[in-house]
Order: C-alpha cells, then sequence, then structure tokens
C-alpha cells in the first residue's frame, strides 16, 4: 500500500476504492506473472549471433550450443519455479 504525503496529511487508499475485488486483482497480476515467466524462459533459446553462426559451420559445435541453451532453460526453469512459489496459491 502506499502512502502519500500531501499538505501535511498521511494519504491511505481504502481496499473499497479497488475497481475489483482485491483478490480478482491478486489472481489477475498471478496469472500475467506466469505468462511473462514462459516468456522469459523462451528468450533463454536465444543465443549470441556468433555462437548461432558458429554452430551452422561447424554442425559439431551445434550440439555444444543447444546443450547449453537446454541447461539455460533448466536454470531458468528452477529460479522461476522459486519465484512462483513465493506468490503463493
Amino acid at each position: 500500500m502506499a502512502f502519500l504525503e500531501q499538505r501535511g496529511h498521511l494519504i491511505l487508499n481504502p481496499i473499497s476504492a479497488l475497481p475489483e475485488p482485491r483478490r480478482h486483482i491478486k489472481k489477475a497480476l498471478q496469472e500475467r506473472i506466469r505468462t511473462l515467466t514462459g516468456a522469459y524462459i523462451a528468450l533463454a533459446t536465444f543465443v549470441e549471433d556468433e555462437e548461432v553462426f558458429a554452430a551452422m559451420d561447424d554442425p559439431k559445435g551445434s550440439v555444444e550450443t543447444y546443450r547449453r541453451v537446454v541447461k539455460n532453460m533448466e536454470a531458468y526453469e528452477v529460479e522461476i519455479k522459486a519465484f512462483l512459489r513465493g506468490l503463493g496459491p
């Protein structure tokens, strides 16, 4: 909750002023965070341009690049699951 001071007065925002019930807003935020975490995992599949070109030139190098990408995705997945656990149900 934000506490703003205006002309020497403390302003509190009452829950009744929210446009939706607080639990609906919390659920909507959690859904959006889950969507963003999926996008974050998808970003793990992107690698440096130099690695892509090197993998295209050397097929054996592409195997290592893919292994590194999968390892990064697994690490991100662990990080994201830990974050989501902190959000609650």
